[in-house]
């Protein structure tokens, strides 16, 4: 017995050891095969983004809280062709002083489009696979060869391939490229801010679509990024009187300079008294940041577009001096933080301010003003504004119109049971007892509207 003890502790001692190790060494060469890459493992169900894995439906809602504008004139049309091939992308360029992404005579430039040629099969699986080539040669956001988000800065493909990294408008850039090279029709967008861009594709069959390398990191077809057709019917706070309001009451940005001084600062409360959500449309810089950030439903969308929940808090927003020398803000800082829960947002906001601006802000900053929506509107409009008149107008006939309508039901039941009981015996014809009930009715009709005047 105790020799056979003695050889079960011995297979213990190394049975365990081994097992570990193999486990180890399962789990190391794994994580190293991970790791060694520039994306993250597959998860089922799950599209790989910016914000980390999404599910579809995150996607979908992510993308309709954008509200991406994108401008027809001619100007924002031509913004994105600067990184298009072509006559009038050399032009631009040579007006510019902007260098020729093109390089297609560089080693990595080369070969990643030596791939790109030999992508076979239909048209939406190029796409897909063209798709895929883009993302995995460039995994990572920011200007290539600086520590900084620099927007001003064009890099060539061999520089974006090199690093490993770009903008948005090298990413876009080497997808459009890519999927022209195959055939397909595409072309680059950017929003009314010039803050983003990414790709639009035309297929065969006519179907248009829209893909964004910087967010996603899989392949999704996106709905074609248009102005948010509620935003002008909610909106009693427009982006125009917002920025105007500011620049005339609060602060005069010549002082500084043509925005080229950093840190100066300027805030303005608001808070949304109405009764419905309200959208506005912010400038690229501003800042929307709620004094309770615990009970704010407050939406942010990427291109600067904020919902303002009925009978929320007041809301502070700032407009900072950013050095357009230097571009905007790199994507992780605050207003460039895509929208989560939305009383989780302004927490993922402060979470993600490196600088700690957020932090003793009330100490920082001295209340300048405090408007509410309908007297910036008013201020702007230098009168009273109508379109609240008419609202509330509208709201008190539709009261009465209620309380009318229920007066008639209650007293044409109460009618009917007395004429039944009395007067309606006395008719002998069902056609004459029809006539005296609806003559009752009708005098009941004109005694209520006379005693309920609109």
């Amino acid at each position: 017995m105790r020799k056979n003890s003695n050889h079960n502790i011995f297979k213990k001692e190394i049975t365990l050891p081994i097992l570990s190790f193999l486990i180890f060494g399962c789990f190391f060469f794994n994580y190293q095969s991970v790791s060694g890459q520039t994306s993250s493992p597959y998860v089922p169900g799950k599209i790989r983004t910016e914000l980390g894995y999404k599910t579809t439906a995150e996607v979908e809602q992510f993308e309709a809280e954008k509200n991406v504008r994108e401008g027809a004139s001619f100007m924002l049309q031509m913004v994105p062709r600067v990184a298009e091939e072509g006559p009038v992308g050399s032009l631009l360029r040579r007006i510019g002083g902007v260098t020729s992404p093109f390089t297609y005579d560089s080693p990595l430039t080369r070969d990643f489009f030596s791939e790109v040629g030999k992508v076979d099969g239909s048209e939406m699986e190029k796409i897909s696979r063209i798709y895929q080539l883009t993302t995995e040669a460039v995994p990572n956001y920011g200007t290539p060869g600086s520590d900084t988000v620099n927007l001003n800065i064009h890099s060539t493909f061999e520089e974006i391939l090199s690093s490993k990294g770009g903008i948005c408008r090298d990413q876009a850039a080497l997808l459009n490229a890519a999927l022209k090279k195959q055939g397909i029709d595409s072309r680059m967008v950017t929003n009314q801010n010039h803050d983003h861009m990414w790709v639009r594709v035309h297929t065969s069959t006519g179907e248009e679509f829209d893909l964004d390398p910087t967010w996603y990191k899989d392949f999704v077809k996106l709905k074609p990024r248009e102005v948010d057709p509620d935003l002008k019917k909610c909106n009693s706070l427009s982006y125009t009187s917002l920025k105007k309001a500011i620049l005339d009451k609060l602060v005069n940005f010549k002082l500084f300079g043509n925005l080229r001084i950093r840190g100066e600062s300027i805030r303005l409360l608001i808070d949304n008294k109405t009764s419905n959500y309200q959208k506005i449309k912010i400038a690229l810089g501003l800042i929307l940041y709620s004094k309770e950030p615990w009970t704010q439903n407050m939406v942010i969308a990427r291109d600067g577009t904020a919902c303002l929940p009925p009978g929320d808090p007041e809301v502070l927003l700032y407009a900072s001096c950013v050095n357009s020398e230097k571009g905007t803000p790199s994507r992780n800082s605050e207003f460039f933080m895509g929208p989560q829960a939305p009383k989780e947002l302004l927490q993922v906001l402060k979470e993600n301010d490196l600088e700690g601006s957020y932090e003793n802000i009330e100490k920082v900053w001295k209340v300048t003003n405090k408007l509410h929506i309908g007297s910036i509107d008013n201020k702007i409009k230098t009168g009273p504004d109508k379109t609240i008149k008419k609202s509330n107008l509208l709201k008190e006939i539709i009261i009465k119109i209620k309380m009318i309508t229920v007066g008639f039901i209650v007293m044409s039941l109460g009618l009917y049971l007395l004429y039944e009981k009395f007067i309606l015996k006395r008719e002998k014809t069902v056609l004459s007892r029809i006539f005296m009930l609806l003559k009752f009715l009708i005098k009941g009709i004109v005694r209520l509207f006379k005693r309920n005047k609109i």
